[in-house]
């Protein structure tokens, strides 16, 4: 688990060494020719050579919370679906976000790391993991504008 965890804050790290950088990268080392027109096509097109790293969108969203329990989950609720074990700060995202995205609500940052029931798999509606079930049911169910950032463009 401490595995996880290192290498989610140095994938973090490196995205906002990405988001702050704007260019950090290109400049620390020598670019052929090719690579230097490459370059100059992306921040053309895209308006810098790392648009197409992740993406920043806001949406509005139907937001509840779930504790992981046999109740509210199935037979193995300490795994979520992405094979990550359970933990503070993980999120149940419909299946068109990819395990890894960021959803960011109220300040704080989840990972996508787990899918919503089938129902809901097409819709905007995301579920808190929690461990206090107490806190899931007092969050209950709330309409809310969210920011996601999704990585792995293609």
């Amino acid at each position: 688990m401490e595995g996880n965890k290192t290498l989610k804050i140095e994938l973090i790290a490196l995205v906002i060494i990405l988001m702050i950088g704007g260019g950090i990268f290109r400049e620390s080392f020598e670019v052929s020719e090719t690579e230097d027109k490459y370059y100059q096509f992306y921040e053309t097109t895209y308006g810098s050579w790392q648009a197409q790293m992740y993406r920043e969108e806001e949406i509005e969203a139907v937001l509840t919370a779930y504790t992981p329990r046999v109740e509210e989950t199935d037979s193995t609720p300490n795994i979520m679906a992405s094979g990550a074990r359970v933990y503070e700060g993980a999120i149940a995202c419909p299946v068109w976000m990819k395990f890894g995205d960021l959803v960011e609500y109220d300040g704080k940052v989840y990972t996508c790391e787990d899918r919503k029931n089938p129902r809901y798999q097409q819709l905007a509606h995301f579920d808190i993991l929690m461990f206090n079930l107490k806190n899931a049911r007092e969050f209950g169910k709330k309409v809310e504008t969210i920011k996601l950032i999704r990585f792995n463009l293609e």
